[in-house]
């Protein structure tokens, strides 16, 4: 049976691995480089065919039909064959996961065979044979890592239920290690037998026997040592590689075909050949069986020691590819010379994923002759041994999660891997394996990739970033998003840190700090930036994210092949980089043979590093209207000054940096003459401007002349030198005798013209009105609100001037009282208007959706775009809440009003630091579990938050926290009272905070509310969900209201006083029957006040809202006779510290009348009511 798991599916981000077939014809068939076409020489081929494998079209929506297309194909070829008479020796074909035959025929009935239009290529048949291994004798039963993996195997996990297709040179089954393992097999490597058993009878091999006990070594006799990583997993052997520990590509593809077609849920191969080739028969065949839902693990190979030795097919994209490790030195490892590395050719996809354990790792060995198993053991090295021991782990992942997909189990390998300082991505990958990492990890983080199917793309997340080859200018900054995944039910807080190794000819950066809400993901940009652009060759380094709380840490490798530095592949046209009020937007135009995304921009004055805000335009804007959003996401407008634009124009998944200046000045220079008499016809001034503030001037930033004149008689001119400081010096030729006039005239560098003239010695509508129709206005005025009266008449009354005041002096206009032109533009613009009934459009739906958000209304997520009684129903509602005239017409003001308030809310997905005051304001008051510092995003998370606490105070619930939710928000969370006060409502909170059972407040308490009291109130938040900071507010003063609300009292009759006595009872307080009565009378008022006093409640015989939960949770515990827990295990070690009991080291988790004794003894012994159950006095005389 086909085993069809599912894929996850991701954003494509551009890194693809081509799988891409040419057209079938000779000319672009693709021919292998070793074989040979028109020579009689016989030769074995891997002929490839166009349609695609069974595995692929699982994830087409007709797998059926495309199946059929295969099998058709395969029919016409093999009938092709037939029909022209090609004489070959042997055909095998393949359909699962790689389409098409190997055959052994001549290279002239090969040249015949190409004829056939489906072929896509011809390969040879390569040789692939075991990574050496060297090995000594053991009898020593022993795991590798043992505390590690017994750990895993004491939570259950065994392998239980999984099989592992296991493709090697065969298994001695009769091994009593391996016997129980041992369910299936198959043998395509040929040999006088069918059987595929190792030893004895069988083949003079062990590679397959030492492969399968890694992964599910096990031993049949009672209390013997497991050797396995997964000791109950299922063992299929397939035989593809022959007593000469050597086998064919057709051999593996037989062998990865069948075990598809058996439903394997693993496969491991521990195999390769010495060729770093990324695209080949088999690594494609491997490619298709990940996508069809098959893990496959495949070992890196034994050619190591230098780069770019990593072995085919280790090299498959889809393979989780291992390295070997040695970690006979305990906890630190080293990288064994012999175990290959990446990255791959061609492609420079790092390799391997991960290093395990393959230097004398022990396992089991075939017995060559006898029956004697004793001694068939050895420890042996190479990466054929790490290989199997992440199958076993693949294993265990699979029995405790079986939809994880081949991506998903890869991902959460790397991620909870241990890079080394000392080794490269391409020496280790993510790093050594850790076991128990990857079983207790709950936060996953990867980048998104594709597999390239004939130009269609199947995505999924990979753990780590893969560059691949790239070049770099060194304003070039590649930029990918980081998806981190959190599974846990917490919301996680986590700081990321980047260049963990600092290594050279990179820099990573991106956010420092984020939050992932429970059970969600979140996106981020990182990025990549060449630190010198003679820094060529691979490059790699880490990505670590820490949880803030805990010691759980995610690591990601990074690597990338660089060449010489690119040159920038656009232009960026900005002008004019100097204006002023003249221009209301700056060019702003980006060329380039590329597609650009978009070019984002960062704003900052010049003499400052804090930014501003920023701006961002598409590829299609062109100009720049000198708006910008700021720092709390308000749209404003610059200002004059001196600006630095930090532009990162986007394309390819990555960025270029621009740094401009620009100056934006709408103030003119002004000129001055200070020198007023003239001695060595010398004429000094200044031309203040702020322009002169700036240093960097190449040339003055302002030019201008000067005129020299007596009774318009102009005697000399020339232009003005000005200091770096504005001050200039003009020298008079000869001036004549009386008084001059001095002109100095020009512009400044932002277009600012000025004019100024001095004397030496002494210096000297109304608007056209259009009546119009009075009837009609009237009707426009009531139909805004502001005609009152039942007639309308052609007049121009009072009335009707009165009306057009009160009109124009709501909206703003001038107030004239007459239909002039201002008016009558503005009511037939309102009358025009697409908000009133009967209407449709787009504008519609969207302001809909934001009078849901601000409360009023209930409309639908996605409401219609009509225009109706009910929405003119709603706007009135809006209207009459915010003070305006109530006509159902979203006029010009109630738009405004709209906006204003819509942009005071806050919503899902803004990001702002109101969103973090609004969420501890939430945990103030109660709602949500918001951390003591929470992020300023707005998420789902969030808005259900907002939710609760609408619903909680009654207000209309939307998730929206629109300005009525914030000012109610901002009134409940309002500290009333805190440390340091001294006033009567203190001593009133003291005696009601008693009353509830927090704090042992004396009858009559002081007013001062002291640390002690921030205690108590403290007690109270933690224990009712508010946040912990001691200082009383509005909501819990509502809170306590309602929990010291009497429940039952003295008098009652109902038939929920029965279980409240038996409960009472079984805490140890008074002896009702059974069957108690449904009476609350003097006798069980008096049991109420000896618990009441027991547990520090006010003693009043009347049982309250919070005294009632307090004794229904005591007496539900989980902590009493027939419950199972964790909780009641660590527990029993406890009693066990503290001298109660005989518990053992290791005691079970259930709570049964021994431990129940045990209890009643630590109560007796510590004065408690002895009940024999864990209540919460007994809990904390306990544990602390």
């Amino acid at each position: 049976m086909i085993n069809k798991k599912a894929v996850t599916f991701a954003v494509m981000t551009g890194l693809l691995f081509a799988q891409t077939k040419v057209a079938s014809t000779e000319d672009t068939i693709h021919i292998d480089e070793q074989v040979n076409l028109g020579v009689g020489e016989k030769q074995e081929v891997i002929v490839e065919l166009s349609e695609k494998p069974k595995q692929v079209t699982l994830k087409d929506n007709d797998f059926t039909a495309l199946t059929e297309d295969a099998d058709e194909e395969k029919a016409s070829f093999l009938s092709y064959i037939q029909d022209q008479n090609i004489s070959f020796d042997y055909i095998e074909t393949f359909a699962e996961v790689f389409n098409g035959a190997a055959l052994k025929l001549t290279g002239d009935e090969l040249s015949r065979l190409l004829k056939f239009p489906g072929v896509e290529g011809v390969y040879h048949n390569q040789q692939y044979t075991l990574d050496t291994e060297m090995s000594t004798n053991s009898d020593e039963s022993e795991l590798t890592e043992p505390e590690q993996l017994t750990a895993i195997h004491d939570h259950g996990l065994t392998g239980e239920g999984i099989t592992v297709g296991v493709l090697d040179t065969g298994i001695d089954y009769h091994h009593p290690y391996l016997e129980d393992a041992y369910q299936h097999g198959a043998n395509f490597a040929g040999g006088e037998t069918e059987s595929v058993l190792e030893g004895g009878d069988g083949f003079d091999s062990t590679h397959g026997t030492n492969v399968s006990g890694v992964i599910s070594g096990q031993h049949s006799a009672e209390n013997s040592e497991v050797v396995g990583i997964a000791p109950e997993a299922k063992i299929n052997m397939y035989r593809v590689l022959d007593e000469n520990r050597s086998g064919s590509t057709m051999q593996i593809l037989l062998g990865i075909e069948e075990a598809v077609k058996d439903g394997v849920d693993i496969m491991n191969l521990s195999l390769g050949r010495n060729d770093n080739q990324a695209d080949t028969p088999l690594t494609r065949a491997i490619n298709n069986a990940v996508i069809g839902g098959t893990p496959v693990i495949v070992s890196a190979g034994n050619y190591g020691g230098a780069p770019l030795s990593m072995a085919d097919p280790g090299t498959a994209q889809g393979a989780l590819t291992i390295g070997a490790a040695d970690t006979t030195a305990g906890e630190s490892y080293s990288i064994p010379a012999f175990s290959s590395r990446g990255p791959v050719a061609e492609t420079y996809r790092m390799k391997p994923e991960v290093v395990a354990p393959g230097v004398e790792v022990f396992s089991t060995a075939s017995l060559q002759e006898g029956d004697d198993y004793s001694e068939a053991f050895g420890k042996f090295s190479g990466t054929s041994l790490a290989a199997p021991y992440v199958t076993g782990l693949t294993a265990l992942m699979l029995e405790d999660n079986p939809s994880l997909t081949p991506e998903e189990i890869r991902n959460r390998v790397m991620n909870s891997a241990d890079p080394h300082a000392e080794y490269s991505v391409n020496d280790a990958g993510a790093g050594r394996v850790k076991p128990v990492e990857l079983f207790n990890a709950e936060i996953f983080a990867g980048f998104s990739e594709s597999y390239n199917i004939e130009d269609e793309f199947i995505d999924y997340r990979y753990g780590g970033w893969n560059l691949g080859m790239n070049r770099f200018s060194d304003n070039r900054v590649k930029q990918e998003s980081l998806i981190v995944t959190n599974e846990s039910l917490n919301t996680a807080e986590l700081e990321l840190e980047y260049n963990v190794f600092d290594r050279e000819g990179i820099d990573l950066s991106g956010p420092k700090k984020i939050t992932v809400e429970a059970q969600s993901e979140v996106e981020i940009p990182v990025r990549l930036r060449r630190t010198s652009s003679t820094a060529d060759g691979n490059v790699s380094d880490y990505i670590r994210l820490n949880e803030r709380s805990g010691d759980g840490k995610v690591y990601l490798p990074v690597g990338a092949e660089l060449t010489e530095a690119e040159e920038a592949p656009y232009d960026l046209n900005l002008s004019p980089e100097f204006f002023n009020g003249d221009v209301e937007a700056i060019e702003y135009d980006v060329t380039s043979d590329l597609e650009i995304d978009e070019i984002e921009t960062e704003i900052a004055p010049l003499t400052e590093n804090d930014p501003l805000g920023s701006f961002t335009l598409s590829s299609a804007e062109k100009e720049w209207d000198l708006t910008y959003s700021n720092l709390e996401g308000e749209t404003v407008e610059l200002d004059d000054g001196f600006y630095d634009l930090d532009i990162r124009i986007h394309i390819n998944n990555g960025y270029f940096e621009e740094n401009r200046t620009i100056v934006y000045n709408r103030e003119a220079p002004q000129p001055a003459i200070t020198t007023e008499d003239i001695d060595e016809n010398e004429i000094a001034g200044e031309v203040s401007s702020p322009l002169w503030a700036y240093s960097e001037w190449e040339e003055a930033p302002i030019e201008a002349s000067f005129e020299l004149s007596q009774e318009d008689d102009v005697y000399q001119t020339g232009d003005v030198d000005f200091t770096a400081s504005g001050e200039f010096f003009i020298d008079a030729e000869e001036m004549p005798s009386g008084e001059t006039t001095v002109l100095i005239a020009g512009s400044d560098i932002t277009g600012n013209e000025f004019a100024h003239t001095a004397e030496i010695y002494s210096e000297n509508g109304s608007s056209s009105v259009n009546q119009g129709d009075a009837k009609e206005v009237q009707q426009q005025l009531d139909t805004l609100g502001f005609w009152e009266h039942d007639e309308k008449t052609a007049d121009w009354d009072d009335l009707t001037s009165k009306a057009i005041e009160e009109m124009q002096a709501y909206f703003g206009l001038t107030v004239t009282g007459e239909y002039d032109e201002e008016t009558g533009e503005f009511l037939d613009g309102q009358m025009t208007t697409i908000y009133q009934d009967w209407h449709s459009a787009p504008e519609i739906q969207a302001v809909k959706q934001k009078l849901t958000g601000l409360g009023v209304g209930n409309f639908p997520d996605e409401p219609s775009e009509n225009y109706g009684p009910v929405t003119a129903g709603v706007v009135k509602e809006f209207q009459a809440k915010h003070d305006l005239i109530e006509n159902g017409i979203i006029d010009e003001r109630t738009m405004q009003r709209i906006e204003q308030s819509w942009e005071k809310s806050l919503k899902d997905g803004d990001d702002k630091s109101e969103v973090h005051d609004m969420k501890q304001q939430l945990s103030a008051t109660g709602y949500g579990n918001f951390p003591d510092s929470p992020s300023d995003r707005y998420g789902p998370v969030t808005a259900g938050v907002v939710q609760d606490f609408q619903a909680g105070e009654g207000m209309h619930v939307s998730g929206t926290a629109n300005p009525q939710t914030l000012e109610r928000l901002r009134e409940l969370s309002e500290v009333l009272l805190q440390d340091g006060d001294d006033i009567e409502e203190v001593r009133q909170i003291k005696m009601t905070l008693t009353e509830a059972g927090y704090g042992n407040f004396p009858d009559d308490p002081s007013t001062r509310y002291g640390p002690v009291t921030s205690g108590v109130v403290s007690s109270y938040q933690e224990d009712q969900g508010f946040a912990v900071n001691g200082k009383f507010n509005q909501k819990m003063a509502d809170r306590l209201t309602e929990l010291t609300a009497i429940k039952y009292q003295d008098g009652d009759d109902q038939d929920e006083i029965v279980p409240m006595k038996q409960m009472l009872t079984k805490l140890g307080f008074g002896n009702f029957p059974d069957n108690p009565s449904t009476r609350y009378g003097p006798v069980t008022e008096g049991v109420v006040t000896d618990f009441q006093s027991y547990y520090g409640f006010t003693e009043t015989g009347s049982l309250n809202e919070r005294a009632f939960d307090f004794l229904q949770t005591n007496a539900e515990t989980p902590l009493q006779d027939g419950n199972t827990s964790a909780e009641i295990q660590e527990m029993k070690l406890r009693l066990t510290e503290r001298g109660f009991g005989n518990f053992p080291d290791s005691p079970s988790n259930v709570f049964g009348p021994v431990t129940e004794g045990v209890v009643k003894d630590f109560q007796n012994d510590a004065g408690l009511n002895v009940t024999g159950i864990v209540d919460e006095k007994t809990y904390h005389l306990l544990y602390n």
